[in-house]
C-alpha cells in the first residue's frame, strides 16, 4: 500500500499525483473529493471503510460516472424490503443499491397493500426519487390501477390504490439533492 499523504489540504486546494495503474491513493477522512482521470475520463469514488477512500482498485469502487456520463453505484449490504396485506413478500434484487435498483412483490397486491424499501444508509433531507414499474403483467396492472409513492431520509413506501396482477416488479433510482 502506498504511503499516505499526511499533510493537510484545506480549502480548494489543487494537486497532482501521477501513479502507475496498480498505484492507490489512500485518502483518510476525506468529506467531499472531485477526481479526473485523464485515461477514461471518468470519476470513480471508492471506501474501504468508514473512514477511507482508496483510489483506483476496483473491487472497492463504489460510485463511477464514465466518459459516457453513465453512473454506477455499488454498495456491500443491500436495502431490505417489507411489505403489508395479501403479499406474501418484497425481494429486493442482489445488485441494488441505496441508490437505484429493482424490487418485486410475491403475489397479487390489493388496494391498501404497501410495499417497503429500507436503505441501508439514511438519505438527508432532500430526497428525489423515481419509482417506476418494470416489464411483467403484474407491474403493468399495477400501474393501469395505480400506486403512490413516499420517500423519507430512511427509505420508501410504495401504496397500492388498486388491484395489481401477479409478482408485480418495480425499478427505482434515489438521490440526496440537498437543496429541499
Amino acid at each position: 500500500m502506498a504511503t499516505p499523504i499526511t499533510a493537510p489540504i484545506a480549502g480548494n486546494q489543487n494537486f497532482s499525483l501521477v501513479t502507475n495503474a496498480a498505484a492507490q491513493l489512500p485518502l483518510l477522512n476525506v468529506t467531499d473529493l472531485e477526481v479526473g482521470n485523464a485515461t477514461t475520463n471518468s470519476l470513480r469514488v471508492a471506501a474501504s471503510n468508514a473512514d477511507s477512500t482508496t483510489l483506483p482498485n476496483p473491487s472497492n469502487v463504489r460510485f463511477t460516472v464514465d466518459s459516457f456520463g453513465h453512473l454506477t453505484t455499488a454498495q456491500q449490504t443491500p436495502p431490505t424490503g417489507s411489505f403489508t396485506g395479501a403479499i406474501t413478500a418484497n425481494t429486493i434484487f442482489t445488485n441494488s443499491t441505496d441508490c437505484a435498483g429493482q424490487f418485486t412483490a410475491t403475489g397479487t397486491a390489493a388496494a391498501g397493500d404497501t410495499l417497503t424499501v429500507t436503505f441501508n444508509r439514511p438519505y438527508g433531507t432532500g430526497i428525489v426519487h423515481a419509482v417506476c414499474t418494470a416489464c411483467n403483467d403484474g407491474a403493468a396492472t399495477a400501474s393501469s390501477n395505480g400506486y403512490h409513492v413516499v420517500a423519507t431520509s430512511t427509505g420508501f413506501t410504495l401504496t397500492f390504490l388498486g388491484v395489481s396482477g401477479a409478482n408485480p416488479c418495480f425499478n427505482y433510482f434515489v438521490i440526496d439533492a440537498g437543496f429541499i
